[in-house]
């Protein structure tokens, strides 16, 4: 009889023991089961991550060849601007000799002329200016804010992300703690 009481100590005691194993493995698997789910995390925050370089990457590569196209816009508006002034010059001095030539045979039908003249290349001047400046700049502006909005677009994305990220990981911690 204190054999069997023994045993049933014994038996009670295995019963207990086998409890506890039973769910220090539960405790064992959750812990695996958040380290693979953080494995997993990492690892899509590490291909984001090289995602994120590789758009990096390709924005200041696009920003390069925009700066370099915006250089090459400028410059050639500077030599358009030049080759402009040039002809001015070139039509003025033309312009003056043929006038004061003129003005010497018939000064009075030359000024009636020569107003009429003025005024028409002026505006053809100006009409031809002011479509070729306007156009040319908003051209560059409107790259520009698309580049500017692409890089904004790229930085909430870029801050959503991280939140995104901070947040599970501030979750596995937690979940971590509270079933230890």
């Amino acid at each position: 009889m204190a054999d069997l009481k023994k045993l049933d100590e014994i038996i009670g005691q295995l019963d207990i023991e086998s409890k506890k194993l039973k769910v220090f493995h539960e405790i064992y698997a959750e812990i695996e089961k958040l380290k693979a789910d953080l494995e997993s995390n990492i690892n899509a925050f590490d291909v984001s991550s090289e995602k994120l370089d590789k758009s990096s990457i390709a924005l200041d590569k696009e920003a390069k060849a925009l700066k370099e196209k915006l250089s090459e816009i400028k410059d050639e508006i500077m030599q358009k601007v030049e080759s402009i002034e040039e002809i001015n010059k070139k039509f003025q001095r033309e312009f003056d000799s043929d006038v004061t030539s003129k003005l010497n045979k018939h000064s009075s039908d030359i000024e009636v002329t020569i107003r009429a003249e003025a005024k028409e290349t002026a505006n053809s001047i100006e009409n031809s200016l002011t479509k070729l400046f306007p156009e040319q700049l908003n051209e560059i502006k409107t790259t520009l804010f698309k580049v500017a909005d692409d890089n904004d677009k790229l930085t909430k994305k870029i801050d959503l992300l991280s939140l995104g990220v901070l947040a599970i990981v501030a979750i596995l911690v937690y979940q971590f703690f509270i079933n230890i």
